[in-house]
């Protein structure tokens, strides 16, 4: 009788706990399979984010491109036309005038030099890692103020030989 009250709760045990410890693993693999699918999901989104990062950074950079060709072609041809201006004049001293024209070109070009250094540096930005897209972001970023800037300077220069232009004492 003793063996029999001792088989008896082994064999209940057995039998009802094996479908619970199948449902248990059950359970345990689903889970599994729910967290690599999280996974997976989130690298296809990190992997768009950084497409898309990447798209709009080269889009950036063709915007500035245009942006900077028309800066610099309106700026040259200012240059041309007063220069002459500057060797039509012949009764007043162009000298100063001359001069700061010329500071006006040299300072054209360089903001030519910044502007397609800050658009090649847009473009060549690789989609691998964002923490490298964003330094890469942040060089080409400066790069493109650097350029903004010079043309800024150019106009003030511009600005400044019409001055003198106007300004110029008769010979």
């Amino acid at each position: 009788m003793k063996k029999i009250n001792f088989l008896v709760p082994a064999l209940a045990l057995v039998l009802f706990a094996t479908p619970a410890l199948a449902n248990l693993q059950d359970k345990i693999e689903t889970h599994q399979e729910r967290a690599e699918n999280r996974e997976e999901r989130r690298q296809e989104v990190k992997e768009k984010r950084q497409e898309s990062r990447s798209e709009r950074l080269e889009a950036h950079g063709t915007r500035l491109q245009t942006r900077f060709d028309a800066y610099y072609t309106r700026l040259n041809n200012i240059i041309t036309k007063l220069e002459s201006r500057i060797t039509a004049t012949t009764n007043k001293d162009t000298t100063a005038a001359k001069a700061k024209l010329q500071e006006a070109k040299d300072m054209l070009q360089q903001a030519k030099t910044l502007a397609d250094s800050a658009v090649s540096q847009f473009k060549a930005i690789d989609p691998v890692d964002w923490e490298d897209q964003k330094d890469a972001a942040k060089a080409a970023r400066d790069t493109a103020q650097k350029a903004r800037l010079a043309f800024v300077d150019t106009i003030k220069l511009i600005n400044d030989t019409v001055k003198l232009l106007k300004s110029a004492q008769p010979k």
